[in-house]
């Protein structure tokens, strides 16, 4: 694969619009573009090298270089020499399982905001009646709870996905 394929001009409309959707979602969130574009191209194309994503996303080598090794460590890709030109290929086995590890960063970090959100709680209970005066306390109290209600849940997923 050493030249990049160009793809028929609707499909690459659809393409594009796959790496935007993935670039903008928030289930990536705390993700950086360069990472998500990667991934996005693999998901879309599935076998690449680096000079082809350096190409389709308009990074430097060290920039793809950097996140290839970090989508390999987590296991969203594979690597393997091209037994023909004995280059190295990047491929995604399972959209699947190349998604697990950016869910189980995002439930992650769902998780390490508990301890804020138990801190907001209790200020907010510890000072009730000075905070009874403003009408918008009660909403926030309702967001506290309820984010603090779906954390078990996160927990167990998490726990769940580590047991996998």
């Amino acid at each position: 694969m050493s030249e990049i394929k160009e793809l028929d001009p609707k499909i690459k409309i659809i393409e594009d619009e796959i790496i935007q959707f993935i670039t903008n979602s928030r289930l990536f969130y705390g993700r950086n573009t360069i990472n998500l574009m990667i991934l996005g191209y693999f998901l879309t194309r599935r076998i690449l090298t680096q000079k082809e994503l350096r190409h389709l996303t308009g990074s430097s080598t060290g920039k793809i270089s950097r996140e290839l090794k970090k989508l390999v460590n987590a296991g969203s890709i594979k690597k393997k020499k091209n037994p023909k030109s004995s280059q190295l290929i990047y491929y995604i086995e399972s959209v699947k399982l190349s998604l697990y590890p950016h869910l189980l960063d995002v439930l992650n970090v769902v998780k390490k905001w508990e301890s804020i959100f138990n801190e907001i709680k209790r200020d907010i209970e510890e000072n009730r009646t000075k905070l009874e005066a403003h009408d918008r306390v009660k909403k926030i109290s309702e967001i506290v709870d309820r984010y603090l209600n779906f954390i078990p849940y996160i927990k167990s997923i998490i726990d769940d996905m580590e047991n996998i």
